[in-house]
């Protein structure tokens, strides 16, 4: 069947929004302030498994809230060997 064809037979498939464009608009700008922030956090935590799974995982910001509240490491260092606050310096540059 031709694809011209196809679209003059009425069986085209419609895709109607579930919520108006706005409402989108606010859900998806709420996802992105509470994943940016958890991705931060997760990083900077070296939390690879929470990394890995707040990239792949989309709740709508319940798992990254989960995470910030539950999982998140409290303390000052981390397994990288690094304190928080100080940078990372090549100690073969000079």
């Amino acid at each position: 069947m031709m694809f011209s064809q196809f679209l003059n037979t009425g069986s085209v498939y419609t895709f109607t929004m579930p919520f108006p464009p706005f409402v989108m608009a606010l859900i998806v700008i709420w996802s992105l302030i509470w994943k940016g922030i958890a991705l931060w956090k997760s990083a900077r935590n070296c939390q690879k498994w929470w990394f890995i799974a707040l990239v792949i995982i989309n709740t709508l910001g319940i798992l990254e809230i989960v995470y910030l509240a539950f999982f998140q490491k409290k303390c000052e260092s981390c397994e990288c060997g690094h304190e928080h606050g100080e940078e990372k310096v090549d100690k073969n540059l000079n």
